[in-house]
């Protein structure tokens, strides 16, 4: 075991906890940093104030990993003006998202206070539905199609190419759509993901686009850009993973949110996302 993880495994079991519920008051998100929100949250001992630099980062770097798709979604829901007891986000082109335990997701309905539905696409959701899990404010439900599917082979993503409502065997429209680091302009992936954008883009719902580095996020916009005519502005995302990926970028470090109503060319009316 290399030395940085056996940090973090010790980080873990001295550190880590699980949260007991939503704090008492709560300040707003965009407030807050990572240590702040994770003691807040109940995650981080208290005691990581007074521990070696390395061990509080490990274990940083452990817990922001997961949780940065949880409450970049609450972020990203408060961003774009969502309100409501419940609503629903499609994650699009799921990957290590998808094979996220339920619990974890639970941050996402904890901190926007409302019962959340999660609608996974893409190659790694598993065709799975998670049960309600409830505690404190929220509920969270998570449901992946069976088999997997690209989100513009879905019911719901056919029928926005063809300019129709819904199907009756089809949920409803999500009220917000968030791709985590989606690639989408790697050489290759340009047929996966042509029609998926253009769903999208139909859809007439906010879009938050993450990206690992500036490099990912030009490739990314110019895809965007010449698939909808609107332009994506990538800003700092405050909730990206605090882990270091092996070439020095971290995930979701970056965020673009498309107001839903773009849809008519031109640059996307931006909400700042930091």
């Amino acid at each position: 075991m290399s030395s940085s993880r056996a940090i973090g495994v010790a980080a873990l079991r001295g550190l880590l906890r699980e949260p007991k519920g939503p704090p008492l008051t709560a300040p707003p998100l965009d407030t807050l940093s990572w240590p702040e929100l994770l003691v807040l949250r109940g995650w981080l001992d208290t005691s990581a104030q007074h521990v070696s630099a390395d061990t509080r980062h490990a274990a940083l770097a452990t817990l922001t990993a997961a949780l940065t798709y949880p409450v970049t979604c609450a972020h990203v829901w408060a961003r774009a003006g969502l309100r409501g007891p419940a609503g629903a986000i499609g994650v699009i082109g799921a990957r290590a998202e998808a094979s996220l335990p339920a619990p974890l997701w639970r941050e996402a309905a904890e901190l926007t206070g409302a019962s959340l539905r999660l609608e996974m696409s893409g190659p790694a959701a598993k065709g799975k539905a998670a049960p309600l899990e409830e505690r404190g404010r929220g509920r969270v439900a998570i449901v992946q199609p069976a088999p997997p599917r690209l989100f513009h082979e879905t019911e719901l993503g056919r029928a926005l190419l063809r300019g129709e409502a819904p199907p009756p065997t089809a949920r409803s429209l999500p009220d917000l759509f968030v791709l985590f680091n989606p690639g989408l302009g790697e050489p290759g992936w340009e047929r996966a993901w042509g029609p998926t954008v253009a769903a999208l883009h139909r859809s007439g719902r906010p879009v938050a686009l993450t990206a690992l580095s500036p490099a990912d996020a030009q490739r990314d916009s110019s895809f965007w850009e010449a698939a909808t005519g609107a332009r994506l502005d990538y800003q700092t995302n405050r909730w990206a993973s605090l882990a270091a990926e092996p070439d020095g970028s971290c995930c979701n470090s970056l965020l673009a949110l498309v107001d839903g109503g773009a849809r008519d060319g031109g640059k996307a009316a931006p909400t700042n996302p930091s």
